[in-house]
């Protein structure tokens, strides 16, 4: 590497990343990504003072340009993701948790706070990805008995590490809500909350490139015949598997609102709502096992 190598300084190593994300983004979020991706490796002091890099740094940052050119999410390249006030390690085998989700579990805490739910209640977390809502949940309401599932090996060992350095108890298992068969074994739940595939693919074409590219498939795409298989599933699933009066908490399409809420009510739900998020858009379901 050059003497001249030597004598970058931040805001040259930010601006050129920058250049080069307009490619793939907005101005404004091509902006936002460079921002955090030099924060994050080189730490806010140097983005203050604008310092000279380091050659160590250097290669570092090499590395993850390399990653953020090729399209890959910031959050990937990085190898971690923000989620309510924890930071939790991702990779391309895990979604990227939203702030959508945030949302999801911030009404899920306050729901069951509000009913005073004891030591020894169960929760599900079905599809947990990176665990990011079975620890929060875990994290918020500290006497649940958090249970939580998903179909990947992979997603299981990130959210098991997670879930440790978390200091979060969450019990981990592999199981299929679209196989019954899996599911045996589970026992009697108080709570299932979910972020299930609900994306069709005919709807990929309408998607950001970097998501397609690189997020999971199976964890964002439902198939062919039903977009709504995995509500359709979990209602069936909480049937049998909660206990009288328990919950059902699931991030929706919000492209399927009222079709989505109509399954928890035809499969005999109580208090079906459907709900919107911040930007007024239907995301999630909520319901009650009437018994």
């Amino acid at each position: 590497m050059s003497d001249k190598r030597n004598q970058i300084r931040y805001a040259d190593a930010v601006g050129a990343l920058k250049a080069v994300l307009i490619q793939h983004y907005d101005v404004n979020e091509a902006s936002a990504i460079a921002r955090i991706a030099g924060e994050e490796t080189f730490g806010r002091d140097a983005a203050r003072s604008n310092s000279l890099l380091e050659m160590e740094q250097l290669r570092s940052w090499d590395i993850i340009t390399a990653k953020l050119s090729s399209g890959m999410p910031l959050q990937y390249a990085l190898g971690r993701a923000w989620f309510m006030d924890m930071t939790l390690e991702v990779n391309p085998s895990v979604l990227i948790p939203r702030p959508e989700t945030e949302e999801l579990v911030e009404l899920a805490i306050n729901q069951l706070k509000a009913e005073k739910l004891g030591n020894g209640c169960r929760l599900l977390d079905i599809g947990t990805g990176s665990g990011c809502i079975a620890i929060a949940m875990k994290r918020g309401l500290q006497a649940l008995e958090v249970h939580a599932i998903d179909i990947s090996d992979a997603a299981i060992e990130i959210a098991t590490r997670n879930a440790k350095r978390m200091h979060a108890d969450v019990h981990y298992a592999n199981a299929n809500i679209l196989e019954p068969v899996t599911l045996s074994g589970l026992g009697m739940f108080d709570v299932i909350i979910s972020n299930p595939p609900y994306i069709a693919p005919a709807e990929a074409t309408g998607m950001h490139k970097n998501v397609v590219d690189h997020e999971p498939h199976p964890a964002l795409f439902t198939g062919d015949d039903d977009p709504l298989e995995f509500y359709r599933a979990i209602a069936a699933f909480g049937r049998k598997a909660l206990h009288k009066g328990g919950y059902i908490f699931c991030e929706i399409s919000a492209l399927r609102g009222e079709e989505t809420k109509n399954i928890f009510t035809s499969a005999g739900y109580n208090e079906v709502q459907l709900i919107t998020d911040m930007q007024g858009l239907p995301r999630i379901v909520t319901a009650r096992h009437a018994g």
